[in-house]
């Protein structure tokens, strides 16, 4: 298996790699067994390289030369792990977004990255098919592509912590997405510490449902998978008991996803009775949103094993830290800092706070971003001296070093001269099981604030508002009590289930 020294001291300076024979896991690797797989295609490792080799010949046959910027638009699938390789073959940036989104916001990224060439993956995303014909994209096999657009390349040739490998850009919760320039050395040294720390091997079947095109799907799972031998399975849309059948079957061993994932995944177990003892999950790590304390419990109860959470960034690329199979953190920290990565909790003057106490996160780490893309503003707003990177999360960290994550802090709450953290309530409304997601949100109210939540109700049922009224009483401080209850039947929320709190303001 690729070393963090490896990474650290410069080698590789490319992520493809991970396509070379050589490393541990080889064996695996170029004999008759499985790499990646997604619902229809299965591909051995000399399959994917070939492949990888083909789309590449392709996409240069069609313009698509080193330091451009390919916009592939995507769900997660084989063909998506080709194009993303394919791009890298060519030294170009690949730059992935959910096939979900809707054409005026791929557009906008469009517009932002200016790629040279956007691949639509259309025969493995009914969503990305649509989208093909909107843009007016040429059929292309299996894909439908736009080619031969107007862009200027990038510098190209650079040493692996200099050189852009991929580009993802922020989910725009507290304003216009971002661009965020990952490095080859980042996303490396994120596979490589991910794969140490969660003990992954050539005999594991990781789970691939969080999107490629978000930093967990990519960092957390495909490239640690490849770079430890691992079978990846790709999936586009999440079916609980499709990943329970799995399971029961022995068939996954890794699974890393959002809260949402386990609370249906929960539901399903209870409600069905399932026997999970011939499963093989030996870990269940959670990410991209914040977790409650009481869908820890159920989770734990229904699959009989800890879920271990974890805190990561688009712009460190992501990993930051995680709770370990061999060191459960208390409570609902998400685990001290990996290997490397050094954070601490500042003030609103950048001055370190003791532990316990509550500020801004801020994080550095051979994982944080190169910076946004054609934004030198926020790039120095965000990245510090010394390479310190102010994450915009309200954090503290205990005496043993584990890190606890309260919120954003823009999305902070003032009521009465009281802190509230909108996770605190969004907890307490997601438990109840009509209330399929929530999201509460600060309003002004003359010189204060006022607390409004916004529920968005499960499938077939009807959410009883005065029954959350008086569960939240029971449960938080008279200064936390929302002044309203609102229902939506959906909540604005990106792939991974973040709500997207700018368009609730």
């Amino acid at each position: 298996m690729l070393r963090i020294d490896d990474v650290l001291g410069g080698q590789p300076t490319r992520l493809t790699h991970l396509l070379d024979v050589g490393a541990e896991g080889s064996a695996k690797r170029s004999g008759d067994s499985i790499i990646i797989s997604d619902d229809g295609e299965r591909l051995t490792y000399a399959e994917l390289v070939a492949r990888v080799a083909g789309s590449a010949a392709r996409l240069a046959e069609h313009g698509v030369r080193a330091g451009d910027r390919v916009l592939l638009v995507l769900e997660n699938s084989v063909e998506a792990v080709v194009l993303f390789f394919a791009v890298q073959r060519l030294e170009a940036w690949p730059v992935m977004v959910n096939a979900r989104m809707t054409a005026s916001e791929i557009t906008g990224i469009q517009n932002h990255c200016r790629p040279r060439a956007i691949v639509f993956l259309s025969a493995a995303s009914p969503a990305a098919l649509a989208h093909a014909e909107t843009f007016g994209a040429a059929e292309l096999g299996s894909v439908h592509i736009s080619a031969g657009l107007a862009a200027e390349p990038e510098a190209w040739g650079a040493a692996s912590d200099q050189q852009v490998a991929a580009m993802i850009y922020t989910s725009g919760s507290t304003g216009q997405p971002k661009g965020v320039m990952l490095s080859h050395r980042n996303l490396l040294f994120n596979a490589a510490v991910v794969a140490q720390e969660r003990g992954y091997c050539p005999d594991d079947t990781l789970y691939g449902l969080a999107p490629m095109s978000h930093s967990l799907g990519l960092g957390g799972l495909l490239l640690p998978a490849l770079l430890s031998g691992a079978h990846y399975h790709a999936v586009a849309r999440f079916d609980p008991m499709a990943f329970l059948d799995m399971a029961m079957a022995g068939k996954v061993t890794i699974l890393n996803a959002p809260p949402a994932a386990y609370l249906a995944l929960s539901k399903v177990i209870a409600e069905q009775r399932l026997d999970l003892s011939a499963a093989k999950l030996r870990v269940l790590g959670v990410g991209s949103a914040p977790l409650d304390a009481l869908l820890k419990v159920r989770v734990e109860a229904a699959f009989g094993q800890p879920l271990h959470n974890g805190y990561g960034i688009t712009e460190t690329g992501p990993s930051i830290s995680f709770s370990r199979p061999d060191n459960q953190a208390p409570g609902l920290s998400v685990g001290p800092p990996l290997p490397h990565v050094e954070v601490k909790v500042v003030d609103a003057d950048g001055a370190e706070l003791a532990s316990d106490e509550e500020g801004e996160l801020w994080v550095r780490s051979p994982g944080n971003m190169l910076g946004y893309y054609r934004d030198e503003a926020a790039t120095a707003a965000a990245m510090h001296a010394g390479g310190w990177f102010a994450s915009g999360d309200i954090a503290s960290l205990d005496g043993d070093g584990n890190l606890y994550i309260l919120g954003r802090l823009k999305e902070l709450i003032i009521r009465s001269g009281f802190n509230v953290y909108p996770a605190e309530i969004e907890n307490v409304l997601n438990d109840d099981i009509a209330v399929a997601a929530s999201a509460v949100i600060g309003v002004p109210d003359g010189e204060n604030e006022a607390i409004v939540a916004y529920v968005q109700p499960t499938v077939g049922m009807l959410v009883d508002t005065d029954r959350l009224t008086a569960t939240l009483r029971e449960r938080l401080s008279p200064y936390k009590q929302p002044r309203e209850i609102r229902i939506l039947e959906q909540l604005p929320q990106t792939s991974t289930g973040k709500v997207l709190k700018a368009r609730l303001k």
